[in-house]
């Protein structure tokens, strides 16, 4: 049997950053599906899909056309892929985690139209994984979108600031993250000039 190393949990943690959900539910799903194997072998599913490698059951039939399969043996492909998929899963069920996770092992169809029932078990066997692995969400900051802003001619770095932190001298933090747009004058922005909004 093998255990959630510290690549793995790197792995859990940085593919929840890129698909925005969270390490415990991969690393339950994971914890579940393979013990954390990277040579496992998944069981076809119900609809017959074929046999599947690494960290998760991942279903073949959603890896990019042409990729070789042997990838799969790549932890860091595996993972992303694995939460590439659960992160469709949870959106399809409107970020019910435990449906998300459900309709990753059986399809998203199947759950939709059979419902979540008859698997209840699974879910509370995910539940009780992710939530042994729930120390991990806490190391993952997800980032924030960056704003965006289109300086009309009466704005200015200062008036900024006040708008958006309600803090004149926070026009600096605006000015850095924007320096090689402005120039070297923080004073002079040119109307029209679309800046981020650290």
């Amino acid at each position: 049997m093998a255990r959630l190393t510290n690549k793995v949990r790197d792995l859990a943690i940085s593919a929840a950053r890129r698909y925005g959900i969270l390490p415990s539910s991969l690393v339950g799903l994971w914890a579940i599906l393979s013990e954390f194997d990277p040579l496992a072998l998944g069981s076809p599913n119900k609809e017959g899909a074929p046999y599947t490698f690494g960290l998760e059951l991942v279903d073949i039939r959603t890896v990019d056309k042409g990729m070789d399969a042997r990838r799969l043996l790549d932890p860091e492909v595996n993972a992303d892929i694995s939460s590439a998929h659960l992160a469709r899963c949870i959106n399809a069920f409107e970020g019910d985690v435990v449906d998300g996770v459900i309709a990753y092992v059986h399809g998203i169809d199947h759950v939709k139209e059979h419902g979540v029932k008859g698997h209840k078990a699974f879910g509370d066997v995910f539940m009780l994984a992710a939530d042994g692995a729930v120390g991990l969400d806490d190391e993952t900051v997800f980032p924030t979108p960056a704003r965006t802003h289109k300086i009309k001619a009466s704005e200015s770095l200062l008036t900024l600031a006040v708008r958006y932190y309600g803090d004149s001298t926070k026009y600096v933090d605006i000015y850095r993250a924007n320096a090689e747009v402005i120039g070297t004058d923080p004073s002079v922005v040119k109307a029209g000039t679309i800046l981020t909004i650290p």
